[in-house]
This record gives structure tokens, sequence and C-alpha cells, in this order.
């Protein structure tokens, strides 16, 4: 059996992450909350959770190209005398006081205890007093089958669930040895293609375009980053994506997304990202339940559970990127010259 040693969390979750992270689980525990407590009952003495009853909320989406694995456990709640929101205020109603949290590699055999972490949060409804997640650095291999064991050993309480984690995408166009030729011309259609691990149900394509802005004046450079999300999906037998689009559509979005500022405010196009996000069967029909509307933000609602003996969700994605070093000559020229983009000073 083997411990995690994770030293700090200032730089486990990036900004970013976290935050989606910890909005996800402020709407899950907030609407699992509420649907207990809105249940109908035929006498009003009825307590939806008694006294003894325990119930397990698990979280836990495993990615093999993170670095450090995060699973989120915190009470179901319910009071006939106080509201949900009330209840979340109190940090006592949200974590368990002691738990065995374990990742199993059933492939391997081989076992670790996740590590109890506090991170910090947010203000909001819930208290920020404290905010709990278990983590652990295994290193997890495609196709291997994992299960997860959650044991409050106060209450012998124990939750289980399974999954077999999702293999990595071949891209073709792009790919990492391509990407610094790979052009975008408003008159010509941008093409993606690529096939997907074994395994995979939905897919999600974004490209991140790259750039700095330079101000005239003092000389500062900012870099920044525009997301877009070109298709979403979910794949049939034939695992393989042929996704085409016309390249105008590219510049449009920048057009649409920059914000002018003063002529002492120049930008300059630095790089292309592409993200090719997957997700197994399970996150799949999740998101079919719930409509999610990305695989990258996944809003978890308890209600719907895959957790034997508790409620949540344990389920696989991957996120695949090719990064760019560069521009093509033609796309740093669409940038400069176009007219759609003139007001947004782009240069060499």
């Amino acid at each position: 059996m083997r411990s995690c040693r994770v030293k700090s969390n200032k730089k486990l979750l990036p900004s970013r992450e976290a935050t989606r992270f910890e909005t996800a689980m402020k709407k899950a525990l907030l609407c699992f909350s509420l649907i207990l407590a809105l249940l109908p009952s035929c006498k009003n003495e009825l307590e939806i959770i008694g006294p003894q009853e325990e119930v397990m909320v698990v979280y836990a989406i495993l990615n093999k190209f993170d670095s450090i694995q995060y699973i989120k456990i915190n009470k179901g709640f319910a009071s006939q005398d106080e509201s949900p929101i009330e209840l979340a205020k109190d940090v006592d109603n949200l974590f368990f006081d002691s738990l065995q949290v374990t990742l199993i590699n059933l492939t391997s055999g081989f076992s670790v205890n996740c590590e109890k972490l506090m991170i910090q949060k947010n203000e909001g409804l819930f208290s920020n007093a404290v905010n709990y997640v278990y983590t652990t650095d295994l290193q997890l291999t495609e196709n291997h089958i994992y299960t997860l064991k959650v044991l409050n050993p106060l209450s012998g309480k124990e939750v289980k669930a399974q999954l077999k984690m999702l293999g990595s995408p071949s891209p073709n166009t792009p790919n990492s040895l391509n990407i610094n030729t790979y052009p975008i011309q408003p008159d010509k259609p941008m093409s993606i293609n690529y096939d997907a691990a074994p395994n995979t149900k939905a897919y999600e394509i974004r490209m991140n375009f790259i750039y700095e802005e330079i101000n005239a004046l003092t000389n500062e450079v900012i870099r920044d980053t525009i997301p877009w999300t070109l298709t979403q999906s979910k794949f049939d037998n034939n695992l393989k994506i042929n996704f085409r689009q016309d390249g105008k559509l590219f510049y449009e979005h920048l057009a649409a997304t920059l914000e002018v500022k003063g002529n002492e405010i120049s930008r300059r196009g630095i790089a292309l990202e592409f993200e090719y996000w997957g997700g197994d069967n399970e996150l799949s029909t999740y998101m079919d339940v719930y409509g999610t509307s990305s695989i990258g933000v996944v809003q978890k609602k308890t209600d719907y559970t895959n957790i034997d003996g508790g409620y949540g969700i344990f389920a696989s994605r991957n996120l695949f990127k090719i990064t760019s070093s560069g521009l093509d000559v033609r796309t740093k020229s669409e940038l400069k010259n176009s007219i759609i983009l003139s007001p947004f000073n782009f240069v060499d």
C-alpha cells in the first residue's frame, strides 16, 4: 500500500481549474441537498435523513494526463427545521471527520491511500472555513481498471465505484509535427482529423489562440489566450473525427472576442493550441441526463449516481494537448491585414 506525498496545495490546482472544480461542487452539493429536502412525504414528521443515517456524495473524474488526481467527498444533508442553504453554512454538515480513501488498480493489483488536503475556497453560500479534497499522485495507466473505495472507520460505512481508464487519442491533422505549418485562411476550410482511444464515447475539440499585447508607452508585454470550442458530440462505433470548418470563422471569433484598446496597444499572435477532450461512457451518460455543456466543466448533480452505496460520479476523461511554438506565415498575414481585425492592431 502506497501513501501519497503532497507537500503543498499552492500548485496543485491551476486557478481556472480550481474555480471550475469549486463551482461544480457548490452546485452539486446544494442541488443534492435541495432534492432531499423537497422530497414529498405523507407524514410531516418524516426525517429524510435520520439521525444515524450517513450519506456520502463522491465526485471523481480521473484523467491519466493529470499529475494529481482529485476526489471530492461530502456529506449529504437535510433537515425539517433548516433550509439547505443555512445548513451549507455549517462546515460540520459538509465533511466527514475521518475517511479512508483508496484507489486500487485492479489490473496490476497496486493500491494507494489518498491524502486529505485542504484547498482554498472562495466565499459563497457554503462555509469556506475549510474545504477538503483527497489527492493522489499515482500515475494512471490507460485501459486499466480502477476501483475507488471510501470507508468511514467510525461508522463502518463504505462506498465503491469502478471505471476503465481512457487512453490517448491519435491526432493526424494537426499533430505535434505539423502544427507550425497549420494555416487558417478565410477562403479555405480548417481540417481536424484524429482517432480516439477505445472506450471513448464523448468528445470536444477546442482551439486556443495565444497572443501578446504590447504597450508602446510602458513597454509592458502581457500574454493572453482566447479559447474557442470548435465542436462537441458523441462517437458512434467508428472512433474517428474528420472535422472541417470555414477558416474565416476563426477570425470572426477573434474579432467578436477581443477588446478595442488605445493606439498605444498592439498585438502579436504567438501560437495555437489544440485540445482534444474525451469522456467515457459513464461521463457521456451523465452529461446526457443533465445536459452538461462541456466535458471540461462537469456540473455535478448527485441524484444520478454510479457510486455503490452512495451518490455521485466516478468516471474517466482525458485532455490531450497539441501545442505550437509559432504561427504559419499565412495566419500571421491575415491577423495583420484582415479588415475585421484592423481595430485590434496586430503586428508581425
